[in-house]
């Protein structure tokens, strides 16, 4: 090969290279947008499966939640000749004290302020941490933050997100086993803590899940709990859930 052939040969061969359909280019501007369009599938895909699981991870603290107030009842219907937690709430010899709808209360701010239902089970010990009062799905505003500061002086007006069914004067032993305890917040509809269903405890201190995926339950709760036939509608939720929850085992 002479001097001149080897010369042209390596003047040409960018023009080869860049004819090489191996040779590397970069991203257009449409390949970006392909790609983050994908992503974006991706994404849409893989969330709703996400927020399942969390979901059903807070029931599941939930349910721990409710069992907690079943061995705090226990103990506490065991020192106290079988008698439930106390609530002026629950007080159907008084129509205008029985509010079933505020027995979310745990501490009142009325003079004199005093615990009040799964309260009690705070301020006697048999339940020592705030945080067992709070189901992880409330969205409504009774939230553990709100209320730090009621907590650590005990005082003022202390609301958590579990519906208590005790009154004045009740013992354990003379309910049915199938008669609900307690139960994730009754008193309004946006404060229903999963939405579509609840973790229920009975007097039997079985724990399981109230199924409520078609919300008939829940649009049957009290829009406010301020409503005239507020606590008609929760007390009719209890006698619901009565009929209608068949744990499993």
């Amino acid at each position: 090969m002479t001097g001149y052939q080897v010369q042209n040969l390596r003047t040409r061969t960018p023009e080869i290279a860049s004819r090489n359909p191996s040779a590397r280019r970069a991203f257009s501007i449409i390949d970006l947008l392909v790609s983050m369009a994908v992503i974006t599938v991706l994404i849409g895909l893989l969330l709703p499966s996400i927020s399942a699981v969390r979901e059903a991870a807070r029931q599941v603290v939930c349910a721990s939640n409710v069992r907690q107030h079943g061995l705090g009842i226990a103990m506490y219907a065991d020192d106290y000749q079988g008698f439930l937690p106390h609530s002026k709430f629950g007080n159907r010899d008084r129509a205008t004290q029985f509010q079933p709808q505020l027995m979310t209360m745990l501490h009142t701010e009325e003079v004199p302020q005093v615990w009040d239902g799964l309260g009690i089970l705070f301020a006697q010990e048999y339940l020592e941490a705030p945080g067992v009062f709070y189901c992880p799905s409330h969205r409504n505003g009774h939230v553990l933050d709100t209320y730090l500061p009621n907590w650590a002086s005990r005082t003022g007006r202390i609301e958590g997100n579990y519906q208590f069914r005790g009154g004045i004067s009740q013992r354990l032993y003379s309910l049915a086993n199938e008669q609900s305890l307690v139960t994730d917040a009754l008193r309004s509809q946006s404060d229903f803590n999963h939405g579509v269903g609840a973790n229920v405890l009975r007097a039997d201190f079985v724990v399981g899940w109230f199924d409520d995926s078609s919300r008939k339950f829940r649009s049957r709760l009290p829009m406010l709990v301020t409503e005239l036939d507020a606590a008609m509608k929760v007390d009719d939720a209890w006698t619901r859930i009565d009929a209608e929850f068949t744990p499993r085992h």
